[in-house]
């Protein structure tokens, strides 16, 4: 089996690079430029399979080329770009057109899609007309770390909100929250993406003091800040899955989930009090609140439960069904 990575992001690597570059990272992961690329798939390999992971423009060549050769395409689908593009971009040029149009053809074309949850695949099903079979696969995490200890000396629970940079991921109906609750912010809040302009843009009106902007670190940083925190708060549009949500629990955060994320729908009847619609601020407010007031032995049961859930999740178990899609494939 080989893995190849593409030299397709965006202004990162030259043209030379995108069209004949190769990299050898290890004995089965390659990057490569498109002529290198199809020469390892169509000469060296011959690949039966050509598994999509992200939407990138070779997906297209690899369609073109499938038709001189007998391969079974999969399409692990990971976002949806024209919901995307149509929603939260103000206006669509080629390159987002192009976009539309590569994953239009590859859900036609694909023979298998692979969908992260049963939430994720009802979204696509309503925005997409999809025929072919699709297949749902709960993600795996990395080994969680051990539960943090708790910081007993804190008077406010410590709110973690990841996806500070991407209107989707809801910061808009963050920042209501945030005035909605006035004198009663009861909690403190960190906000963390790429873009701290865009989350600065959007906390305008708040100090420093009530809404801290982080820009991302690096996840072996943020596995272990996340370790001092105390809740994880998804507000997003959708979410396929939530990877970051599941992380988060492992390492002994109660999630506060949107109820468009897809890990939502797998909660017990326990954590279901959880789930909220980010629409409805007076919901996700009263909630955190209700959080912060939580005596010792609450929490520890909520984070027990947010614990247990997580572990039920594993690369193990994830890499054993994808195993078996490609013998699907075959």
């Amino acid at each position: 089996m080989l893995f190849i990575n593409y030299f397709w992001d965006g202004r990162k690597f030259n043209l030379f690079k995108k069209l004949f570059g190769f990299s050898k990272e290890t004995n089965n992961r390659v990057t490569a430029g498109i002529f290198p690329m199809l020469k390892i798939i169509f000469y060296e390999n011959k690949a039966h399979i050509i598994h999509i992971i992200n939407l990138a423009n070779f997906s297209l060549p690899i369609l073109i080329f499938s038709y001189f050769r007998s391969m079974q395409i999969i399409y692990s689908v990971h976002g949806f770009a024209k919901s995307e593009i149509v929603k939260f971009r103000k206006s669509i040029g080629f390159r987002e057109t192009k976009t539309i149009f590569a994953e239009k053809i590859i859900l036609k074309k694909s023979n298998l899609l692979i969908f992260h949850s049963e939430w994720s695949k009802h979204y696509f099903e309503s925005n997409f007309k999809i025929i072919k079979d699709k297949v749902v696969i709960p993600h795996g995490i990395e080994k969680a770390l051990k539960p943090k200890i708790k910081n007993k000396a804190r008077k406010q629970i410590k709110v973690v909100f990841d996806g500070a940079d991407r209107p989707e991921k809801g910061i808009e109906y963050l920042s209501k929250v945030i005035e909605k609750s006035g004198a009663q912010f009861s909690f403190d809040l960190y906000c963390m993406g790429n873009n701290t302009n865009f989350a600065r843009s959007i906390f305008i009106n708040f100090s420093e003091k009530r809404v801290r902007i982080l820009e991302r670190i690096p996840r072996d940083i943020f596995l272990q800040n996340l370790q001092e925190s105390d809740v994880f708060l998804s507000l997003s549009e959708y979410e396929n899955f939530g990877m970051s949500t599941l992380e988060a629990m492992a390492n002994g955060l109660i999630a506060v989930t949107s109820e468009n994320c897809g890990v939502s729908e797998y909660f017990d009847e326990d954590m279901k009090k959880f789930i909220v619609d980010p629409k409805n601020i007076e919901n996700v407010l009263d909630l955190l609140n209700e959080i912060s007031e939580f005596s010792e032995e609450k929490m520890d049961f909520y984070i027990q439960k947010n614990l247990e859930f997580a572990h039920k999740f594993s690369l193990e178990g994830h890499f054993e069904k994808i195993a078996l899609i490609y013998e699907r494939g075959n």
